[in-house]
């Protein structure tokens, strides 16, 4: 069935005469996460075929193409390396030698051979030279702005993984949007996301305390404009944007501040708690005590949403940063406590944090024990149902299941020898043809 889907999308993107309101982007988007990764690298070789066509519907993005190749969405899991070796994955040299040619003669064109050619360097599909002729054509077609690719509608921190020519462009070019951008007068909480993803997937360091003081000083600001006006239905939730990004900067800076950052951040957190924005996920960088590790511990039991999601964020947070503290292992009990109580809210990301740490091989785990968290499984599977009266929330129950068949699979692969029957109760349910495809799709092999 998957593969007659994977052959339905290609022969979509290959027709020429596709009506304006037919919204390609979202079918080919949701269809493509509906199929799993094993179908999609089984089957590479077909697809990186594909004709290019441009599909231009009355919902185009702002560089006036749809937006999307098959490529642009094909695959939602990182690390596939696995798959690409069993299934021996190799890619015909004309279809290689089509797409690294520079005849394009549209962005559109041009970006739809770059983005394929990037899935086959990342999976070392090209050789030397193919590699360096990916990397010519890759900037050969810059934004005089930005000096960056043209790759429209790709967030900022893709741009630091490609290849480069000169090395100093990228981080420049980058750096130079979140320094110059004025968010309290833009108003655009897409910075905000921009900035919290590319600290998620950059080295740390990226940034220095005076790139710091400057973002804080902007975040800061946009905040206390946004706060003019409480009522707005979007204020709470821009604000969580805000406190999130602030602590993926600080993260990512290990905590290295000025003591001018410092005072701003201190006055802020006060600010937004009083207005009941919770901080807790960034204060463990500014003003964690005792106290701090006491009320987090707390909070997550609470009922209140966001309270209780920001101390989880926090946690998380304090285990990965001080992983042999006696707080951590305290930290990781009430974690596993409030799973075992399948508390709400919290309950979704409070799986997520133990699949984070299991995927990162984060020897914390060892804290809780793998024996645990298998029994956790076990019960999981048995409380987490679609026939049980408690879980009327169809979605959310799909999502729960979602986040335990992922750790399953983590702790599989990372664990494989140690694993019992929590474990394999969920590899049998990811077998199920009745599960959703969500859930199937996370045992990736």
């Amino acid at each position: 069935m998957q593969k007659k889907e994977l052959q339905f999308i290609q022969k979509i993107m290959s027709y020429r005469n596709i009506p304006p309101r037919f919204e390609v982007t979202q079918l080919m988007d949701k269809l493509l996460r509906q199929i799993s990764e094993r179908m999609k690298v089984k089957l590479l070789h077909l697809m990186m075929e594909t004709e290019i066509v441009e599909q231009v519907t009355m919902h185009s993005r702002v560089d006036g193409s749809n937006g999307i190749d098959i490529f642009d969405c094909y695959f939602n899991k990182q690390g596939l390396d696995t798959l690409f070796e069993e299934y021996h994955v190799l890619i015909d040299e004309d279809v290689i030698n089509w797409l690294l040619k520079d005849d394009w003669k549209s962005d559109y064109e041009w970006k739809t051979k770059v983005v394929r050619l990037k899935i086959l360097d990342e999976y070392h599909l090209l050789n030397t030279k193919q590699h360096d002729e990916y990397v010519k054509l890759l900037w050969s077609n810059i934004d005089e702005k930005t000096q960056l690719p043209k790759l429209a509608g790709y967030y900022l921190w893709v741009y630091e993984t490609l290849p480069y020519i000169d090395e100093s462009i990228p981080k420049l070019s980058v750096k130079n949007y979140f320094i110059t951008n004025d968010i309290a007068k833009d108003s655009n909480d897409l910075y905000l996301k921009q900035l919290t993803l590319l600290c998620a997937n950059t080295e740390l360091g990226y940034w220095n305390e005076n790139d710091v003081l400057i973002i804080i000083n902007k975040i800061s600001k946009y905040w206390y404009k946004i706060a003019e006006n409480t009522a707005n239905i979007m204020f709470e939730d821009n604000s969580r944007k805000a406190v999130y990004a602030i602590a993926a900067v600080l993260e990512n800076c290990n905590g290295m501040i000025s003591d001018e950052a410092r005072e701003i951040l201190i006055k802020l957190a006060h600010e937004m708690n009083e207005k009941g924005i919770y901080t807790k996920c960034f204060d463990i960088f500014i003003l964690r005590d005792e106290q701090w590790e006491r009320d987090v511990q707390e909070n997550i039991f609470a009922m209140n949403e966001s309270q209780s999601i920001d101390s989880l964020r926090a946690m998380e947070k304090y285990i990965i940063r001080y992983p042999d503290s006696v707080t951590t292992s305290q930290m990781l009990g009430k974690i596993v406590e409030l799973i075992e109580l399948r508390k709400e809210p919290g309950l979704l990301s409070a799986i997520w944090i133990l699949h984070n740490l299991v995927y990162a091989k984060n020897t914390v785990i060892d804290t809780i024990g793998i024996e645990r968290i298998d029994r956790l499984l076990v019960f999981l599977a048995e409380l987490i149902n679609y026939d049980n009266a408690a879980m009327k929330d169809i979605k959310h129950c799909i999502e729960l299941r979602q986040a335990c068949a992922a750790l399953a699979f983590r702790l599989f692969d990372w664990k494989t020898v140690n694993c019992g029957k929590g474990v394999e109760k969920w590899r049998e349910i990811c077998k199920s043809s009745d599960e959703a495809n969500e859930v199937r799709n996370q045992w990736i092999w």
